[in-house]
């Protein structure tokens, strides 16, 4: 990781901390199984987006997965369905947001 200004450490800190907190309690209370993995893959796609966007980013990407919980007859495999429908559609609106900014 490349040396982060005193700013950007404290914005890292900031996002780390609320996604492995705050939102991990949302997000489960929500239904969701968030292993230490969706968070550290939150965390990268969140730094490449304002973070203005990243609490309506994160409602929506609960929203999706979500939308997918009751589709299986399988708890595991609709956690499953679910993950990969949020994190394709967040990758999907992280790319957009890039986009915009060129």
């Amino acid at each position: 990781m490349p040396r982060l200004s005193r700013t950007e450490r404290r914005q890292y800190e900031r996002n780390y901390f609320w996604l492995f907190g705050r939102f991990r309690i949302y997000a489960e209370e929500n239904g969701l199984k968030l292993l230490d993995d969706d968070l550290f893959y939150l965390a990268d796609m969140l730094d490449k987006i304002p973070r203005d966007l990243h609490k309506t980013m994160m409602r929506d990407y609960v929203a999706k997965w979500v939308m997918l919980l009751g589709e299986c007859e399988s708890a595991t495999q609709a956690q499953n369905l679910g993950r990969r429908a949020a994190n394709l559609w967040l990758a999907n609106q992280v790319e957009k947001e890039a986009l915009e900014e060129c």
